[in-house]
């Protein structure tokens, strides 16, 4: 298990070039490519429906358009890479503001993955699940609001500190499904609040 720390714009196919198909996505599907795309590319014309079909589904329209935001800058590039040296909350907010269809979890996953930012929590439903079974957090919300997202994200710096980002990467890792199948043990190896102390903090809590 590894958290990359990847080029800030190494991380998409080249859809001029020939791809080979056999990367892993998150549903399963695998690719992979051999080399960098200019961001002058992915901002062309058609290359959302390229990227369609090479599996990407809605997230075409969003590479492309970010590839074409992008490229219109003074900066091009160098934008990204200047986001490594702004504060984690900057550089997160500047993600959400400028790149269409990124949120707080993909603006994470960038200042986590390639932006130098460790501290940085991508949350989505299973860590959500993770954070209340296995770490007494009490959520307000049922639901990933805002409000749990951020009190989660807290809530695993509090607990790991600095990298807390790569206890969080190994977590997910252990609560999916392939992972546990490849796996069974590796679950119990993950470190969770002693029973004691939980039956502690819940005393606290109905107090």
């Amino acid at each position: 298990m590894a958290v990359l720390k990847r080029k800030e714009w190494s991380s998409f196919p080249c859809p001029e070039r020939e791809v080979q198909l056999g990367f892993v996505l998150a549903c399963g599907q695998s690719f992979r490519w051999t080399e960098v795309c200019p961001v002058q590319t992915l901002a062309a014309e058609g290359v959302e429906e390229k990227l369609k079909e090479l599996g990407f589904g809605y997230r075409a329209k969003y590479i492309n358009k970010t590839a074409q935001y992008i490229n219109s800058m003074k900066e091009r590039e160098n934008w990204l890479h200047n986001l490594r040296s702004e504060p984690y909350e900057d550089a997160k907010k500047q993600l959400q503001e400028k790149l269409k269809g990124v949120g707080p979890k993909v603006a994470d996953c960038v200042c986590l993955m390639s932006l130098d930012k460790p501290g940085a929590i991508p949350v989505d439903t299973h860590i959500q699940q993770i954070v209340s079974r296995d770490y007494s957090l009490r959520l307000r919300d049922k639901t990933l609001t805002k409000r749990n997202y951020d009190e989660i994200g807290k809530h695993f710096r509090d607990l790991f500190g600095k990298y807390a980002g790569w206890a969080q990467a190994v977590l997910f890792a252990a609560e999916l499904r392939r992972f546990k199948k490849n796996d069974p043990g590796l679950k119990k190896e993950i470190p969770t609040v002693p029973e004691k102390k939980r039956k502690k903090t819940k005393k606290k809590e109905t107090k």
